[in-house]
């Protein structure tokens, strides 16, 4: 349930970062549900390039700037391993809420930026 907490936390703190420089709602949201569906797809797409490419050093370092900008957020899918009675090692869990923690903090203090910058 803490990994649930900590991936909402996160979308959360993003959807706080995206708003400090959308000039609508629905572009907030917009763009929340696609970096939403971008995380949870770039480990798949990674896997893919890597293994169906000869990626050369831009493909990586492309590659490595969108795992730097959006979470890996298929990493936070922990319940399926729970479900199926497995134990989660106490390694994963603590990457797991790091990198949570990590990107939380990120994106609020992005936001606290930007938000200060503005005039009211």
């Amino acid at each position: 349930i803490s990994v649930i907490f900590l991936k909402a936390c996160l979308l959360a703190s993003l959807t706080i970062f995206i708003s400090t420089f959308a000039t609508s709602q629905i572009f907030t949201v917009v763009v929340t549900v696609f970096v939403y569906f971008i995380g949870h797809l770039q480990g798949t797409a990674r896997e893919f390039w890597l293994q169906g490419h000869s990626a050369g050093w831009l493909a990586r370092t492309f590659l490595a700037v969108v795992a730097l900008l959006f979470p890996d957020l298929q990493l936070f899918n922990l319940a399926d391993e729970v479900v199926a009675g497995a134990a989660i090692p106490l390694a994963i869990f603590l990457k797991t809420a790091a990198l949570g923690g990590f990107y939380t903090v990120i994106y609020l203090l992005f936001a606290t930026a930007i938000f200060s910058a503005k005039e009211l």
